[in-house]
């Protein structure tokens, strides 16, 4: 039996798996986030969501419950702070489906308890892209630290690039889309999420969602890329950037070096301040991350 003015049958509920941090308290409430989820879902285009594997038909509700879920559990619909440029459904779904997946995370992993994070964690970390396989250590490294790192590719339409929030057992927990697969961008992204951990913990009961080719206004995306850059590279240090004047490859490698940081995260931070995105492009687009991480 349909319900008036829907396209949904009761028995799609069928599909959903009634599972969930937070109680259905009472059918009204559970009305009024099925209303949304509807809304959602006819914005959707399924057709594109088949197609990258994330319903198995255009009638697939149930595996989009993750959705339904995390909108209930969203009592004011704050789903996620989002850019001017971010289509909502999309990356509402997108984002429902890496909190999930970082719940997972956080028990096959067996993540400990999260106590800290330190700015003197996140040079060290830097420095670490000098071993190009680290992008696939760093999952671990930060799960022995108490933080969850999932990548979930991005969707089509989709501008985010990382998202970071807390999970229901206190984990901070980070999602990136690898939406641009290059090395300097990939460990910027993880930088600035991490940077609000150290910044923002208080912040995380509302998922942050942030897309970083363009500069955030908010003064919490400022301090964030503030921290992230500082990571890489500390102020007096890039004063005295050579390539930053007379800009060469030789000039971006020897800086790479003498800060210990891979030489694409120094060509980044340079494009990025240039705002000149053709220079240096044979050092960024050298490694392609996702080749890294899923090798199949």
């Amino acid at each position: 039996m349909k319900r008036a003015g829907s396209n949904f049958n009761e028995s799609d509920w069928d599909d959903f798996q009634h599972s969930t941090t937070e109680s259905i308290s009472s059918p009204e409430e559970l009305l009024a986030s099925y209303k949304t989820f509807e809304s959602y879902v006819n914005s959707l285009p399924k057709g594109e969501l088949v197609k990258q594997g994330w319903m198995k038909s255009k009638d697939d509700l149930g595996s989009l419950s993750s959705l339904f879920f995390q909108l209930h559990a969203d009592k004011n619909q704050v789903l996620f702070r989002k850019s001017k440029e971010a289509k909502a459904p999309i990356l509402a779904l997108w984002l429902s489906k890496a909190r999930a997946n970082a719940e997972l995370a956080l028990h096959l992993n067996r993540v400990g308890p999260f106590e800290k994070l330190t700015k003197e964690q996140l040079r060290t970390l830097a420095q670490s892209s000098v071993d190009v396989e680290m992008v696939t250590k760093v999952t671990r490294f930060l799960a022995e630290k108490g933080v969850v790192l999932v990548f979930l590719c991005a969707l089509p339409g989709m501008k985010t690039d990382g998202a970071v929030f807390r999970l229901a057992s206190g984990n901070p927990a980070i999602a990136m889309s690898l939406r641009f697969a290059r090395l300097d961008y990939f460990w910027f992204t993880l930088l600035h999420e991490l940077s609000h951990i150290v910044l923002h913990l208080g912040h995380l009961n509302e998922p942050i969602c942030d897309q970083l080719d363009e500069d955030g206004t908010e003064e919490i995306e400022i301090e964030a890329n503030r921290l992230a850059k500082a990571s890489i590279v500390d102020r007096s240090a890039w004063r005295s950037c050579d390539a930053r004047y007379r800009p060469s490859n030789d000039a971006v490698v020897a800086f790479a070096e003498q800060i210990h940081v891979h030489p694409s995260l120094i060509a980044g931070l340079l494009r990025r301040e240039s705002k000149d995105y053709s220079r240096f492009s044979d050092i960024v687009n050298a490694i392609d991350v996702r080749t890294l991480l899923f090798p199949s």
